[in-house]
């Protein structure tokens, strides 16, 4: 399972719609942070592509102006590369 953690900042006057949406999402965890004006997201992903889509969902998203990840992690994958051998990735 993979875990990714980041700031959020809201649109101006777009913070209550924005922290509303987001709880919603099962696969994200809202903290609110001493400032209020900022949220921190704990995203949690199955696969590269779910991180990818969620990722994609948050950039897309017009009541977040700015996400600025803290941290990540996803577990170690085995790639079958064309020959023989195995990546790590």
């Amino acid at each position: 399972m993979g875990v990714a953690s980041y700031l959020a900042y809201p649109a101006e006057g777009k913070r209550e719609s924005l922290l509303a949406e987001l709880e919603e999402c099962p696969w994200c965890d809202v903290v609110l942070s001493e400032n209020s004006e900022v949220f921190i997201l704990v995203l949690f992903s199955e696969t590269r592509q779910e991180e990818k889509e969620r990722f994609t969902f948050l950039q897309e998203h017009e009541s977040l102006l700015c996400l600025a990840m803290t941290y990540a992690q996803l577990e170690e994958e085995t790639v079958e590369s064309s020959g023989s051998e195995q990546a790590h990735v």
